[in-house]
């Protein structure tokens, strides 16, 4: 009976944040909510499957509190900081057309340098899974999993390697970017656009062989965010159709739910497998409820350092500069949901209240909510096509993957580090390098683009 208050709570809220967004459907709060009410969801339907999961008032209050805080950190930004704004009209004539590129030969070098390093990577990988148990037979990036994540052990990928690896990540993203504003929001040729395919199938290979699904999720969840707002933006910000929009993203969903799931064996994430597809995902959607509530009726140990769950990877670096010692694995205990059913993902608020309690957890919510909301008033909305307008939806869309997944895990430790930092000026600093525009006069004349009129995305 509690979880289907909880589920009703945040449906209600899912429809008043889509009332207060102003034609956003990817506002920080509709999405949010919107992602606990699908985590909810599952937690009930599996809730007499998970016979050692009580799920308790407190535990309910708190999500609620948690998601509210949120929502009100978007509404005060919203309504208040640019209430002024808000009574300026928001719809122009819709832009001309502007596509983006990335020359022939800086293709090429990223091909022949992430085919090297992905060589090399697998190298490191298969020494790795040796060290972990691997003989030879079974699934060797089980092994490497192994060896990697569930351990403090010294080794490791290279150093160098990592950091090569990193800029094939960032070229994924900015590749990502380019393909979706030609194909996506301009309508442009497949076969036109094919070389933008290849740092994106870079960005997979390196991942896949990582065993991590969670950084394809993140170009994907990229790729949709970017999309969202360069077609509204094409649009001359004119209000989307809520229809085909949801539609199309419910659509998105379910098939990449269906490919989570059968990447498992592929990346070696074997242990949970052989569950049918529906618990399956209902472990890793719904299951961060029922382990949250765990958390709640037990707490884990008291924290050793100020927020070292959120600043893990800080912590880390300082440990390798010799100002501290912490040795800390970012994989959260596991809990035991049913006799053959565990997890260690928790939601947002799990590591929100081991770092700084029930107040920090709320206070630090509503931060986060008017941040987001800050960020897409302040330098998306309204504003025109232009080098800049692009670089702000590339990081927004980057950083929103923290919004997407808030009702599984917390992954604001990934973006607070030296890598998160380095991440953010390597994705300005290489799509300045990377990616030119057309010129407005090819644009418009060229034999392969389109005239303006009628090139104008129809909808979001």
């Amino acid at each position: 009976m509690l979880l289907l208050i909880v589920l009703i709570v945040m449906i209600v809220l899912v429809l008043v944040s889509a009332a207060m967004s102003e034609g956003d459907l990817l506002s920080p709060s509709v999405v949010l909510t919107s992602m606990f009410a699908v985590s909810t969801a599952f937690a009930y339907l599996m809730q007499d499957e998970w016979v050692w999961v009580s799920y308790t008032a407190e535990m309910g209050r708190l999500l609620i509190a948690g998601v509210l805080a949120f929502i009100a950190g978007e509404t005060f930004v919203r309504y208040v900081l640019f209430r002024r704004r808000r009574s300026r009209p928001s719809v122009g004539e819709p832009p001309k057309p502007r596509l983006l590129s990335i020359s022939g030969w800086k293709i090429g070098l990223i091909s022949a340098l992430g085919a090297a390093l992905i060589a090399w990577q697998y190298r490191e990988v298969s020494r790795l899974a040796v060290l972990g148990g691997f003989s030879g037979t079974g699934n060797m990036l089980t092994y490497y999993r192994s060896q990697v994540s569930f351990t403090l052990s010294d080794e490791a990928l290279n150093p160098l390697l990592v950091q090569g690896l990193r800029f094939i990540e960032i070229c994924g993203y900015i590749g990502a970017f380019v393909f979706v504003n030609n194909v996506f929001v301009w309508r442009r040729k497949l076969r036109d656009n094919l070389s933008y395919l290849v740092p994106i199938a870079l960005f997979v290979a390196k991942n896949l062989l990582n065993s991590d699904r969670g950084r394809i999720l993140w170009l994907l969840s990229f790729m949709v965010v970017a999309a969202f707002y360069l077609a509204w933006q094409a649009r001359g910000w004119r209000p989307p159709q809520a229809f085909r929009t949801i539609s199309r993203a419910v659509v998105l969903a379910v098939l990449t739910m269906t490919g989570f799931y059968y990447l498992a064996e592929v990346v070696g994430r074997t242990t949970q497998r052989t569950h049918a597809a529906f618990e399956y995902l209902a472990i890793y959607l719904g299951g961060p409820i029922g382990n949250f509530a765990q958390y709640i009726e037990e707490p884990a140990p008291a924290n050793s350092f100020f927020g070292e769950e959120t600043f893990l990877n800080v912590y880390r670096f300082a440990d390798t500069l010799g100002l501290t010692e912490f040795a800390k694995l970012s994989q959260l205990e596991f809990r035991y949901v049913s006799p053959d059913a565990r997890g260690n993902i928790y939601t947002f608020f799990r590591t929100l209240i081991q770092d700084f309690g029930v107040l920090g957890m709320i206070l630090l919510s509503f931060a986060i909510g008017a941040f987001f909301s800050w960020y897409v008033l302040r330098f998306i909305r309204d504003r025109e096509i232009s080098p800049g307008s692009d670089c702000a939806i590339l990081i927004y869309a980057y950083l929103f993957f923290l919004i997407i997944t808030a009702s599984v895990q917390n992954r604001l430790f990934l973006y607070l580090s030296v890598s998160g930092a380095t991440a953010i000026v390597g994705l300005l600093v290489t799509y300045r390098i990377l990616v030119d525009s057309w010129p407005k006069e090819r644009a418009l004349n060229g034999s392969h683009i389109q005239s303006a009129e009628g090139s104008v995305p129809k909808s979001t």
